[in-house]
């Protein structure tokens, strides 16, 4: 479904869990879908997001939320929400990828987009649906695979949609129909994907060596299947749904900032955060939270986390830990003794001394550069006024 987003309506003023007593700032994203709720302490905070973009929202469906306006997805499979979305720039260069523009293409095919040969190919609008359409695709006779010669498919291929010698991800949503519940895929060769009779993502990355386009064909002349919001970005893994219509699209990064960190810390204090990825392989060092040139938590490329303080060296303090998509806990605590870093119950390997906190907090993203994102949900924040204790941080974090 494809419909235009309303806030989300504040139900209730949430309560303080046991995990933040005490503290300055504190925001459970889980429970409380909202970036500034309502009796959390501290803030506001300030996220900006110069273009629309979409969720999954606590139906289930795929949504359209205006600029500036946060990105929390729900899980149905959970019944719960993964948290605070936080993503850099990223651009869907596929045409029409929602076929929301019905006509103008090729054999019959929505604009942008080719019907090859005997495939039959026609356009559903369905409220149901991700993106508000999809293109049920058959007629693979003889059950070649698409892109090779006499081809039954349905394709794109504009000369920019892939970008050569660097990782590219093509996803889409797909479900069987009726027969095989193989469908054909190729984008820099040919692929059999099995489908279920419900809708789901699917993704694959590879690297190109020329711009390839897109195929898509069924199994044989006897099975068909749905195909919607088709996606080809620049990175090793799929981002959040980007609609396109005539051109390509590009999503804005998510810009949250905590500013004035010095009005919840002292000379000591504490900050705690449970997150989570979308996707592995992502290179340059994403953030968790950023104080520019002080106290940082990130990822190297072969991607253990690190926490991290200005006066010495990653590779001499770090805590290590935390490389696999599931969700993380960290924190870095500090007094005028010292400081600590603690990574899913491992705490660093030599203590150090970070400079007062002051200025901007950047979650998942580092602030000098604007660069460096997370690419990943910030599922629970907290920051104390205190150094914590080892044994109360133990109680966060693991």
């Amino acid at each position: 479904m494809n419909i235009q987003a309303q806030p989300t309506p504040r139900l209730y003023t949430p309560r303080i869990p046991s995990w933040a007593a005490g503290a300055s700032f504190w925001r459970d994203f889980v429970a409380t879908p909202e970036f500034n709720p309502a009796g959390a302490a501290g803030g506001p905070g300030t996220y900006t997001g110069a273009t629309a973009r979409t969720r999954i929202n606590a139906a289930g469906l795929l949504e359209t939320l205006d600029p500036n306006m946060p990105a929390f997805d729900f899980d149905p499979l959970t019944g719960k929400w993964l948290g605070l979305r936080i993503e850099g720039a990223r651009t869907n260069r596929v045409r029409n990828s929602s076929f929301s523009i019905q006509t103008g293409g090729g054999g019959g095919a929505p604009q942008a987009w080719t019907r090859r040969n005997a495939a039959t190919v026609f356009v559903v609008q369905d409220d149901a649906a991700p993106g508000g359409y999809y293109v049920r695709i058959g007629g693979n006779v003889g059950g070649t695979n698409p892109s090779g010669g006499g081809s039954n498919d349905f394709y794109q291929s504009p000369s920019d949609l892939a970008e050569p010698g660097v990782p590219n991800t093509l996803s889409y949503y797909a479900r069987r129909v009726s027969g095989n519940a193989t469908a054909k895929v190729a984008m820099g060769g040919a692929r059999n994907v099995t489908l279920t009779d419900e809708w789901v993502r699917y993704s694959s990355a590879y690297t190109p060596t020329v711009n390839n386009g897109i195929f898509f064909s069924s199994y044989d002349d006897e099975s068909e299947f749905d195909l919607a919001c088709v996606q080809v970005e620049t990175g090793p893994f799929a981002s959040s749904y980007i609609p396109t219509r005539t051109a390509a699209t590009t999503r804005a990064a998510d810009i949250t900032i905590l500013s004035d960190i010095e009005n919840y810390v002292t000379e000591a204090g504490t900050i705690f955060a449970e997150f989570a990825r979308i996707g592995s392989g992502q290179g340059g060092f994403p953030r968790v939270f950023d104080v520019p040139s002080n106290v940082y938590l990130y990822s190297g490329s072969a991607e253990p986390w690190r926490i991290g303080w200005r006066k010495y060296p990653m590779a001499e303090n770090g805590a290590n830990g935390g490389a696999g998509l599931g969700s993380h806990r960290v924190a870095v605590a500090w007094d005028g003794t010292g400081a600590a870093g603690y990574i899913n119950g491992s705490g660093s390997s030599r203590p150090g001394t970070p400079d007062p906190l002051s200025g901007t907090l950047g979650l998942g993203y580092q602030v000098g550069g604007v660069q460096n994102f997370l690419f990943g949900y910030l599922r629970r924040l907290a920051i104390f006024p205190r150094r914590l204790t080892t044994a109360q941080i133990n109680q966060l974090i693991t």
